[in-house]
């Protein structure tokens, strides 16, 4: 058993309380360091560079060295919830980190593009048409 103190590459991860599922099962359950057995494509988990093989270490503030499996499962369902992560590889969380960050560029860039065509709209004399990408834009944003 390792002290957390000395792993390095620890990443800090938060899944807010807009994520339903954490996307990831686990090889086992605490006490001691857990290891992520897989993945959901396109889960939270995937989403922020979680990839098998990585070990978490503490949830929710607390170290899994000695932690009652039963508090580990009502953490995992806690929102906002924690995560002290090693990689398995740095390349890997570097590239889901990555994705992320283009995946939430891509977001951005077709809401501006939504809104902007929305406020065009609404200055046109058909308030119908208005009306329509008004609700296309709500509907993107809301995603």
């Amino acid at each position: 058993v390792q002290d957390p103190s000395a792993r390095r590459n620890l990443v800090e991860l938060v899944a807010d309380e807009n994520i339903a599922k954490l996307g990831m099962t686990f090889e086992g359950k605490p006490p001691g360091y857990i290891k992520v057995k897989a993945c959901s494509e396109g889960g939270w988990a995937e989403s922020v560079g979680i990839r098998p093989g990585d070990t978490v270490v503490s949830i929710g503030g607390e170290d899994l060295l000695a932690m009652d499996p039963a508090d580990f499962v009502t953490l995992c369902k806690k929102r906002p919830v924690q995560f002290m992560v090693e990689p398995a590889s740095t390349e890997d969380l570097q590239l889901g980190m990555l994705k992320l960050d283009v995946h939430r560029a891509q977001d951005s860039i077709a809401a501006d593009t939504a809104e902007e065509a929305a406020a065009a709209a609404v200055g046109t004399s058909d308030d119908a048409s208005a009306t329509r990408i008004q609700a296309v834009y709500r509907g993107h944003v809301a995603r």
